[in-house]
């Protein structure tokens, strides 16, 4: 994780990973407390896809990342 913060906008923390790998890696996600919607974002925290992220019930969130590349998460918990 590179960055933990709250949103620039609305009620939401965002969470920034970065593959340092040149391979895709599989990663997941766990929060303490319930995330009830979770958004795939730019670095400006503009949605990238209008669907969601699917959260499980036990509060994961299972991700597969290309190698060398940034994601950023807004996440409404």
């Amino acid at each position: 994780m590179t960055a933990l913060k709250k949103a620039e906008e609305g009620n939401a923390v965002i969470a920034r990973f970065f593959n340092t790998t040149s391979q895709k890696v599989r990663g997941r996600i766990k929060c303490l407390r319930k995330i009830r919607k979770a958004i795939l974002t730019d670095l400006k925290e503009e949605p990238i896809s209008s669907k969601p992220l699917k959260v499980t019930n036990r509060n994961e969130i299972n991700l597969e990342v290309k190698g060398n590349k940034i994601v950023t998460l807004k996440l409404y918990l």
